[in-house]
């Protein structure tokens, strides 16, 4: 053969060795392209059941309240629900309340603890990746041949064995049946559920200091009666001391006043301390100093907390599934149906993905030795017999799943009786209030009459007792019923969920901003809508 025919030849001989390798090779990809296709649509099933929140029908939630809508009003935005008081020390104060609260810190800190484990919970859906290396150093001997008589002694020599060793390796685990994927539903669900147990500490946190306020100012108001009607006990005690002298009275009638003036002190020094209470609780909640606290409670003192009329136009019945306690069981309820599934997958086949590269060096008396070892393949995991355990866990799952759509209806029925008598509370407490004002308008205007008729000697200090008695007591029945109207109201806020709407899908933590925190003090922390 010519040799510029023989290398072409070769080629072409080669060539078609090639081409029937090539066949073998394009089956053997088809499988491996197979296998993934197979797994991927086998990691898009999930088993367990798929989540659905509940009806409200099914839940008890009414479809109108049994008790009479305040003013007939609109469902508008509550979020500071606190404000339409119109009163600037009450929105001071929850501010301060909200920015600096153990309760609100803690929960907080449960929302961070649930995001980080819900991130958690998604690594199992990624491939794994680990590095390691090592490095030995050992001596010994080895026998040196020095002839090929064996029956001849050998000599034996020092040598020392380094080794290296690095590696790669990576695991990937393929949700075959959505164990993984069902454990991050759960995972979001309490998530979710923490938030809203943040919004749900905001709103207790807000109406707590709105009681304990409104609680203040009626304090405050009745001190002021009390002083009011003190001095009018100290005057009729006066002109009776001067009715005595002058032969009008007798001295065993004006025991009555003097002894009218010591009680009149004893209900001052009563009411006062009860003021004083009523300064420490709002100091406990909202974390105020004494000094700057008296302070911005000053510029109101003893003017009732009067909510604004209309705040609420219109409460749907549907609205009680705002409250964050209520939102709060569904999302328990999410997160056990979520746990069914995870619990059922489990009972199932787990395949996994594995591979390594390695690089081991060798190096003894002068000479290296270098390998490239790696492995790849996949792990399947397949339960045979488990002794039960899988079946109790799933059935321990639908246990809970059962446990937390009851607490889920108990929490909406509880919610349905707190607005129905929220509601109750405020249609009364308008009207306890109107006929408490009147009450009070016509026992002045009758204790007056009696102490000037007292002066002009045509009555005696019996009846002048008796008026200022009944005058005190309907003056007590308005500050009650004023504070009865306000706590109604808060009670009403507080019972439709303080107004918080829907949760910002962007909340984010803020970080702790006081300088405390940086040098490893403790410090405020807010969560920020």
């Amino acid at each position: 053969m010519a040799p510029r025919i023989r290398p072409a030849v070769a080629g072409l001989n080669r060539a078609r060795r090639g081409m029937r390798r090539e066949p073998a090779r394009a089956l053997r990809a088809a499988r491996a392209l197979a296998l993934v296709l197979l797994a991927g649509q086998l990691a898009g099933c999930m088993l367990g059941p798929d989540y659905r929140r509940p009806d409200a029908g099914a839940l008890g939630i009414p479809e109108a309240w049994h008790a009479t809508l305040p003013h007939g009003g609109s469902l508008v935005e509550l979020s500071e629900w606190w404000r339409r008081f119109d009163d600037p020390a009450l929105s001071a104060l929850i501010a301060a309340a909200q920015a600096d609260n153990p309760n609100i810190d803690a929960a907080v800190a449960r929302v961070r603890e649930a995001r980080a484990i819900r991130r958690g919970s998604l690594a199992p859906l990624l491939p794994q990746l680990n590095a390691s290396g090592s490095f030995e150093r050992s001596n010994g001997n080895t026998q040196a041949v020095t002839s090929n008589d064996v029956s001849q002694p050998q000599s034996l020599q020092e040598s020392e064995l380094n080794t290296t060793r690095g590696a790669l390796e990576a695991s990937w685990e393929i949700d075959l049946f959505g164990r993984r994927r069902r454990a991050v539903q759960a995972e979001s669900a309490r998530s979710d559920a923490a938030v809203d147990d943040w919004h749900d500490a905001r709103v207790s946190v807000a109406a707590d200091v709105a009681d304990n306020y409104a609680a203040l100012r009626e304090c405050e108001a009745l001190l002021e009666a009390r002083r009011d009607e003190q001095r009018s006990r100290e005057r009729s005690d006066a002109l009776a001391r001067l009715r005595v002298q002058a032969g009008f009275l007798s001295p065993t009638d004006a025991e009555l006043p003097i002894a009218s003036v010591a009680e009149g002190r004893n209900a001052l020094v009563q009411q006062a301390s009860q003021c004083e209470l009523d300064r420490n609780a709002l100091t406990a909640l909202t974390g105020m100093a004494r000094g700057p606290l008296d302070t911005l409670l000053k510029p109101g003192y003893a003017r009732m907390l009067v909510p604004r009329d209309g705040a609420i136009v219109a409460l749907p019945a549907s609205s009680i599934e705002q409250r964050p306690d209520v939102r709060s069981a569904e999302r328990a309820v999410a997160a056990a149906s979520a746990e069914i599934g995870e619990a059922r997958a489990a009972r199932f086949p787990q395949l996994s993905l594995t591979g390594s590269i390695e690089v081991d060096r060798y190096h003894i008396t002068g000479q290296s030795l270098t390998l490239h070892p790696w492995a790849f393949g996949p792990s399947l995991s397949l339960p045979v017999f488990d002794g039960g355990s899988g079946a109790a866990n799933e059935r321990a799952a639908r246990a809970r799943y059962e446990s937390a759509m009851a607490n889920y209806r108990g929490k909406v029925r509880q919610a349905v009786n707190e607005v129905e008598n929220a509601l109750t509370r405020v249609d009364a407490s308008v009207e306890l209030e109107r006929s408490a004002v009147e009450s009070e308008r016509h026992y002045r205007l009758y204790s007056e009459a009696t102490d000037r008729q007292f002066q002009a000697g045509s009555r005696d200090v019996l009846d002048v007792e008796t008026a200022r008695g009944q005058l005190i007591a309907s003056t007590q029945s308005v500050a009650v019923a004023r504070l009865e109207r306000a706590q109604a109201w808060i009670a009403l806020y507080r019972a439709i969920g303080g107004g918080w709407q829907e949760p910002d899908p962007a909340l984010a933590l803020a970080q702790p901003t006081d300088p405390g925190h940086q040098d490893g003090k403790q410090g405020g922390t807010t969560l920020t809508p």
